[in-house]
């Protein structure tokens, strides 16, 4: 979904103004249910906030139940029970700090007893500026199809002369503790070249021998000598060469 094509959704929700005259039973009206951040610059701002308002021009009660959130970097507070001619508050907050560069659009769906608006999506969107932007959600190895134990992914920045010092695998849950860290072998090399926005762009080479048995699920952990991103990380699957 571009930023176009969420702009025209939220356009259209903005012209409807989700309430009625008198109403027998709860009734939602809500004004706002999506929050343009615009462009947001990473370490910068590291949550976004908002809340939003639900008022009840019924005549009973209105309920808010099944608030769930689309991921888990989205938090929220919300009132549960909004007597009629009150209104109530959803305070919605977004982590930026494991986005990945590029559109993000989050949301939060909240169900109702309004017969007449079951659901309500509340959502924020925008796009996120890297400080170091990699070319790939996730490292698997050995590649897809069994092929080869390296993978290369690109790094994208604005600093001319980055260097990535280490890079470390991390188990999510180990059974044992000389299984928190296996044995990666990496090469690093800028590009010399820059893409459309200007970056330059950096070729990281990960290598790994396969020495275990079982298939592990963790995170990549890399090191570099950036002022303002010293580390981050990449969603990583190892696994047994069969």
């Amino acid at each position: 979904m571009t930023t176009k094509t969420i702009r025209q959704i939220v356009w259209l929700a903005g012209v409807l103004w989700f309430s009625a005259g008198a109403a027998t039973g709860p009734k939602a009206a809500i004004d706002t249910t999506a929050v343009d951040f615009d462009t947001v610059y990473e370490k910068k701002v590291r949550f976004l906030t908002h809340t939003f308002s639900i008022k009840n021009l019924g005549d009973s009660t209105l309920s808010l139940y099944k608030i769930r959130p689309g991921c888990g970097c989205t938090t929220f507070r919300s009132d549960t029970v909004i007597q009629p001619g009150k209104a109530g508050r959803i305070a919605m907050q977004l982590d930026l700090s494991e986005e990945r560069n590029g559109e993000f659009y989050k949301r939060l769906d909240i169900s109702t007893n309004d017969r007449n608006y079951p659901r309500v999506r509340f959502a924020f969107y925008g796009v996120l500026k890297s400080i170091i932007h990699v070319d790939s959600a996730a490292i698997v190895l050995p590649t897809i199809g069994k092929k080869d134990t390296v993978q290369t992914v690109t790094l994208f920045t604005e600093k001319p002369d980055l260097q990535v010092t280490e890079v470390s695998f991390v188990i999510e849950n180990p059974p044992f503790e000389w299984q928190s860290n296996l044995p990666i072998r990496f090469q690093f090399r800028k590009t010399g070249k820059k893409n459309s926005e200007g970056l330059w762009s950096y070729a990281l080479q990960v290598f790994y021998s396969p020495v275990q048995k079982e298939s592990w699920y963790g995170k990549f952990i890399v090191t570099t000598n950036h002022p303002d991103k010293p580390e981050f990380k990449i969603a990583g699957f190892l696994d047994p060469m069969k």
